[in-house]
């Protein structure tokens, strides 16, 4: 997918017809809670782009109305996706909890929620500022891509120091790893069957540790990749919230440490930008005090780049076999050696050839 889904260049290239005006704005009517109680009266609501993305469909859009209450004219650029597959009430539910718990003016923030109807609608104002992922692919130097983890790492701490009430998440854990590598070993074969072996066994004992002793859970994203952080000089915005839930601190860490590794070197980034950028964003992680051990960040990293290949390899079936080298000794040398697995995953990534691959 293009770097940032509903930048203007989509337009030509892979942007669709635009949905029809008259749809959308009975779209709204119905979505957004304060025009259908008519607290607004919508006065525009003019379509921009649609996007389709597998199942789901994006459509920005320009949007003006009357506030009733405050007796003044407001407007805004808004998103809409849409996918008739999920239901997207707690993605709302945890927008407006994170809107809420970060304040407004705070320099963590969460695009702001309009609302959600059924089948699979759900509107959010639209973030203006590039993505983490565009500005590490825009930065000519490393130093300016580590910059922006530096932005992107305060988010989650902000995020983890909110006192909020959310369900705890059972899902994409540690315990999930097994199986997963199971599946990855039968579409690699016998070339890495020892690594992977190696390192299920690592985090079979990783999950064990899990069970084994009460973690403290926090806030967390829970998809927390360069593609849904925006960053601009003092504030950080996150979107696609759909998978808000209390997890240990190391969970959210870990997945944007691996992923700043992987996600802009797939997208064609240079890798040294892509490996300052998760070190930076690591270090100021522990220079900020956040709970998570390096230890744990460690582990959830690893877990993070067994997911990521899975999805590569089974779920997406890209047939990208060059990556389980690199993704498979970057999980061990994360889980034996800690912080230094970046390096060796970054050294072992550049021999890669890189072709479209599913994870960006």
């Amino acid at each position: 997918m293009s770097v940032d889904l509903l930048s203007p260049g989509r337009v030509h290239a892979g942007g669709h017809a635009h949905m029809a005006e008259a749809s959308l704005r009975a779209l709204l009517q119905r979505a957004v809670p304060e025009l259908a109680t008519g607290l607004w009266s919508l006065e525009q609501a003019q379509p921009l782009l649609t996007v389709m993305r597998r199942s789901q469909r994006f459509t920005s859009c320009s949007v003006t109305w009357t506030d009733h209450v405050q007796g003044i004219m407001k407007n805004a650029q808004l998103v809409i996706k849409q996918d008739r597959r999920c239901e997207f009430y707690w993605a709302d539910r945890a927008a407006r909890l994170l809107h809420q718990g970060f304040g407004v003016g705070a320099r963590s923030q969460v695009a702001a929620p309009f609302g959600v109807c059924a089948p699979g609608v759900l509107v959010c104002e639209r973030v203006p500022e590039m993505s983490l992922l565009a500005t590490l692919l825009a930065a000519e130097t490393p130093s300016v891509a580590g910059w922006a983890a530096e932005q992107a790492a305060t988010w989650v701490l902000d995020l983890q120091a909110l006192d909020l009430a959310l369900p705890a998440s059972n899902g994409r854990g540690l315990d999930a790893c097994a199986p997963q590598l199971v599946e990855v070993a039968a579409v690699a074969g016998q070339a890495h069957s020892r690594e992977l072996s190696r390192l299920a066994q690592l985090l079979q004992r990783a999950a064990h540790d899990d069970r084994a002793g009460a973690v403290q859970l926090v806030a967390s994203h829970g998809d927390l990749h360069p593609a849904n952080l925006f960053v601009a000089p003092g504030a950080v915005t996150a979107i696609d919230l759909d998978t808000v839930a209390a997890r240990e601190p190391a969970y959210d860490v870990g997945y944007a440490v691996a992923h700043l590794v992987i996600t802009p070197w797939l997208a064609g980034g240079p890798i040294q930008h892509a490996l300052t950028a998760s070190g930076r964003y690591w270090d100021t992680y522990r220079l900020g005090a956040g709970p998570a051990t390096d230890r744990r960040v460690a582990v959830q990293a690893a877990r993070a780049l067994v997911q990521s290949l899975h999805f590569e390899l089974v779920t997406y079936r890209t047939n990208r076999l060059d990556l389980v080298g690199p993704y498979t000794a970057g999980a061990l040398a994360l889980l034996e050696h800690g912080r230094v697995g970046l390096q060796v995953l970054a050294d072992l990534a550049q021999d890669v050839s890189l072709l479209p691959a599913a994870a960006v």
